[in-house]
């Protein structure tokens, strides 16, 4: 299959194909439509190009002192045979230096050479035209003249047209003398230059034009059929069929090499996915995050591959610039940056992972370039692990870009062949690419937050702010729940950063998990005025209905605001299962009194009209969450809320969400719970310290306290979903937990 045309063949080929192959003959087509005979197939004129542009120079100086330096006469030698494109000797530059130059000579002497490149001259005649009776096109140069040529034997060749100059020199400068007509014989001999030459590129295209009119013959070569025997010269037919079979060969070694590309990146993909999924707990497993991902990684590799076009383009053009080198700034890290923020620090290394391995391969298994691209991707990683606002990913592409540099530079330092332009190339490449990674990442997080419906940090810190709509409306409408969300805020934080929990969703969540009251606002007791219970003219049934319909009113408040996924999980599962434990037992007495008033038995109250329909807490954000609500509106109950009954108060019910299974689902350990109690415990007591009590006010004070106590313990009673007190078996339960103190 490397047998050229003309060229002996060293070994039989047969044809490899498993199929026949169908081989133009041009030959016969070309015979078929245009005619055969001697002359068979198309007849292209041939087209020279003829430069008629007399390279002489303008003028012909010589110093103006005779008598010259040897470091002189060397320099002056040296800028001649630059000019000149030969060897000067210095017996003839003293020639030169005497020899009179004037106008008329330089005229003259220009005219001469013109007159002589006119006809053309060409090295040697048998070389371009042999014994070919083919018609002859000159093409003039700039001009763009073409004519055409019925003699071609009777142009000039070089040593023909400088023994004619030689001769027109003497005949018109004689004059100066013998000596110095060898001078200027010398320097017309050196611009005395072959014209004429064949411009074989627009001829093959002046055929070409014509062969896209030519219909091809079609033969069939059988599989095994010799096409070249040993030692047989390899003619342009059986070259034709060789370049067939060969670009055949190619196209499907080229498609097997691009499904076996292919089928190894699924397999590599699926393994680490699989393991991902079964070994690393904070790995995405929904659908829309395994379709961002799949994005995510096709639109960085499609990209790479352009990319490596692109240099490979430019490598041509500017020398100083090497197509690996290029691929150094080509922004991998970006993918790293945009995962970890939306995801994790976990998640992003193994897409990391995938990426830079995926990269090396489609860049020709190059393990310099997936070993580069998986440390910047690592470091990308983790330089946005805390990302808070816009402006840290371009912080970390900054660091990514001198670890690039670094890593660049030694593999710069390997190449042997390495210059200094090429060396300060690859390192500012390689800062470009962290710079371009944080830029890219600014960019395109925003885009995948509106798009996927994502919830970063960033946006977290944006809905945080008390001035949001949501929270400006849940302070006018219902400003007890937003007072009462605030303080939940503050608690949730407190234990998540004790648990190691994320502490900025927990916060803002808590803003937000009871907008849905936004709707009915008077029907929580904290947002009633002066003692006035909406729930006392209602039916038990009625009233769960209300309490349960703000779950339902905050997810879709929250869907409306596009807080995001995160935040309506939450607001969704803050309740879990739990029970409305006192309009139940309100349903329950109704029932019994109405059975005694009758005489007859009543269908039984149905205890799942009083549950919240869940589903029970998935994170611990949302633990924190159900614990926080619980705590703080049972913490409104005391009467004397002195340290000691907030320890009490809070550990009853935590353990009674605990012991009521509304923890099952969720990652919460009795050593986080622990650590949530003291939390709680307190962020509490510094809310309900005690003041000093001024002596002119003591009286009246003591009787608002009273007048307070009253009102709040009959808030407690006839309010929203309170818990409980728990009885001896609950103090039992607590101290089997080790929550219990009292």
């Amino acid at each position: 299959m490397r047998e050229a045309q003309n060229t002996i063949a060293k070994q039989e080929v047969l044809a490899e194909l498993p199929r026949k192959i169908a081989v133009a003959d041009l030959t016969a087509a070309e015979e078929e439509q245009f005619g055969g005979g001697e002359e068979k197939g198309i007849q292209v004129d041939l087209l020279f190009d003829v430069f008629n542009i007399p390279l002489v120079p303008a003028k012909l100086q010589k110093p103006s002192k005779p008598n010259v330096s040897r470091t002189f006469k060397e320099k002056l030698i040296s800028q001649l045979e630059e000019a000149l494109g030969t060897q000067v000797f210095p017996e003839v530059l003293d020639q030169m230096l005497e020899m009179p130059v004037n106008k008329e000579v330089e005229k003259t002497l220009s005219d001469l050479v013109a007159n002589v490149l006119k006809g053309g001259v060409v090295v040697s005649k048998s070389f371009y035209f042999k014994s070919d009776t083919r018609p002859v096109i000159f093409k003039e140069v700039p001009s763009g003249k073409e004519y055409g040529v019925e003699d071609v034997f009777s142009i000039k060749t070089t040593e023909n047209a400088k023994k004619e100059l030689k001769e027109r020199i003497t005949d018109k400068i004689g004059y100066v003398g013998e000596k110095f007509i060898k001078v200027y014989n010398f320097i017309a001999d050196q611009f005395l230059q072959p014209n004429i030459t064949f411009n074989r590129y627009e001829t093959e295209n002046r055929k070409d034009a014509i062969l896209t009119h030519v219909r091809p013959v079609f033969y069939k070569i059988k599989k095994g059929e010799i096409i070249v025997a040993k030692g047989d010269k390899v003619t342009p037919e059986q070259y034709r069929q060789l370049l067939t079979m060969r670009k055949m060969l190619n196209g499907n070694r080229q498609l097997i090499n691009i499904v076996g590309v292919f089928l190894v990146s699924m397999i590599i993909v699926w393994i680490v996915t699989f393991v991902a999924i079964n070994h690393v707990k904070v790995f995405p497993k929904e659908t829309r995050d395994f379709l961002f991902l799949l994005i995510l990684m096709s639109m960085f590799l499609v990209g790479i591959r352009m990319y490596d076009f692109i240099s490979e383009a430019l490598e041509k053009s500017f020398p100083f610039v090497q197509s690996e080198g290029m691929l150094f700034s080509y922004p991998l890290c970006a993918a790293a940056m945009i995962v970890s923020i939306i995801f994790n620090v976990e998640t992003a290394l193994v897409i990391s992972l995938l990426l830079s391995l995926l990269a090396g391969i489609v860049l020709g298994n190059n393990f310099g370039l997936f070993f580069y691209f998986l440390v910047g991707s690592f470091v990308a990683a983790r330089g946005v692990a805390n990302c808070k606002d816009r402006i840290t990913p371009v912080k970390a592409g900054f660091l990514v870009g001198l670890i690039n540099a670094v890593i660049a530079g030694v593999f710069t330092l390997m190449n042997e062949q390495v210059t200094i332009s090429i060396a300060s190339t690859n390192l500012l490449f390689a800062v470009l690419g962290g710079l371009l990674g944080g830029v890219i990442t600014t960019g395109l997080t925003p885009l995948a937050e509106i798009v996927f419906q994502y919830t970063t940090d960033v946006k977290l810190l944006e809905l945080a702010n008390l001035d949001q709509p949501l929270l400006r409306e849940l302070m006018i409408q219902a400003p007890g729940t937003y007072h009462h969300s605030i303080i939940v805020g503050n608690m949730v934080e407190a234990a998540a950063r004790s648990i190691n929990a994320n502490s900025l969703l927990g916060r803002v969540a808590a803003y937000y998990h009871d907008i849905g009251k936004i709707r009915k606002p008077l029907y929580f007791v904290e947002n009633q005025k002066d003692g006035e219970n909406k729930h006392e003219k209602l039916a038990p049934s009625m009233s769960s209905l209300i309490l349960i319909s703000h779950v339902k009113d905050g997810v879709d408040l929250a869907r409306k605001h596009n807080l995001g996924k995160p935040i309506i999980d939450i607001i969704q599962q803050h309740h879990g299962t739990s029970l409305i434990s006192f309009f139940y037992q309100k349903a329950i007495k109704l029932r019994e009194k109405a059975e005694a008033n009758k005489g007859s038995e009543l269908p039984p109250v149905n205890i799942e009209n009083y549950r919240y329909p869940g589903p029970k807490p998935q994170t611990k954000e949302v633990s924190l969450v159900m614990l926080a609500d619980g705590v703080e509106a049972a913490s409104r109950t005391l009467t004397e809320p002195t340290p000691a009954k907030i320890q009490g108060l809070v550990h009853r019910v935590i353990n009674k969400i605990f012991t009521d299974g509304e923890l099952d689902e969720c990652e919460l350990t009795l050593k986080d719970l622990h650590q949530i109690a003291q939390q709680f415990n307190k962020i509490l007591s510094g809310i309900y310290h005690r003041r000093i009590e001024y002596p002119e006010q003591a009286g009246a004070e003591g009787a608002k306290e009273r007048v307070n106590g009253d009102t709040d313990k009959r808030s407690g009673r006839n309010g929203r979903d309170s818990q409980p007190r728990v009885g001896e078996k609950g103090k039992e339960n607590i101290k089997r937990l080790g929550l219990y103190r009292g």
